[in-house]
């Protein structure tokens, strides 16, 4: 959401409501049309638990650097990607102070510097699921459909964090370059891919949650459960993330990451 948001307000987008718009909740699409949610995903902790039951799982993000027990026990991705900085948009959210430095108040940052310090960073290739099942690294965090696909491909069950906060979710969006050179070519393909039917296939597939409402009852039995588990979804000021996120990741890593 937050790329999309960036390529409209660099105006490479072009307007474009497809037919399917209106079964995709207004949180999750442009108002004035440029994109369109196809995928929502939740950011989530997930956790062993056969390491942690789930009255000793930690039950918000920032227990997990304050209790001494978890630190060490978490892991964070690469602070490039997505999943990774919309956790952080999260945690730096309940901080947030305009008068602090990008957006962030010293009490912030300090946290923020004990929840990058208390983490684990696995190395290139090193399979983070295999780590958590061992108990190298019994928490990470995860994407929703990750959790669908992870509990099946190595046949195992995740816990999943469900804070009082509520999670971030994003939303994977379609929409069409301005300068595309083939723009009846590149609308007929959004008329058809986010249709209920063809996400409703995609999501069997994958494991998603289609942002699609009709998708969405044709979805896996686990994505519907998770869905159905987290029902609140944490306020992030999205315009204020795209303001500042590039120099939060900076910060971090020339002064946080060791």
């Amino acid at each position: 959401m937050l790329n999309f948001a960036e390529f409209k307000n660099q105006e490479m987008l072009m307007a474009f409501t497809p037919a399917w718009a209106a079964q995709v909740d207004s949180a999750m699409k442009d108002a004035d049309g440029y994109y369109h949610g196809i995928v929502k995903q939740a950011i989530v902790l997930v956790y062993n638990p056969e390491v942690y039951s789930e009255a000793e799982a930690p039950k918000d993000w920032t227990e997990l650097w304050q209790n001494p027990a978890f630190q060490g026990k978490y892991n964070i991705f690469g602070l490039g990607g997505g999943t990774s900085r919309t956790v952080l948009a999260g945690i730096a959210m309940r901080y947030r102070d305009e008068n602090g430095e990008y957006g962030i108040s010293a009490e912030g940052w300090e946290e923020i510097k004990q929840y990058i310090q208390h983490g684990y960073m696995n190395a290139e290739g090193e399979d983070y699921i295999l780590n958590l099942i061992n108990n190298k690294v019994p928490m990470t965090m995860l994407w929703g459909s990750g959790v669908v696909e992870k509990q099946n491909t190595y046949n195992t069950t995740l816990g999943v964090m469900n804070p009082e906060v509520g999670v971030p979710f994003v939303v994977e969006q379609v929409g069409i370059m301005a300068k595309t050179k083939h723009p009846v070519a590149a609308k007929a393909f959004v008329e058809w891919f986010g249709t209920a039917e063809v996400q409703a296939a995609w999501a069997q597939k994958f494991g998603t949650s289609p942002a699609n409402s009709e998708a969405m009852k044709s979805a896996l039995p686990d994505a519907v459960a998770l869905d159905n588990f987290l029902t609140k979804a944490q306020y992030i000021d999205w315009a204020f993330v795209l303001k500042y996120v590039d120099n939060w990741v900076e910060k971090i890593e020339l002064e946080f990451v060791e």
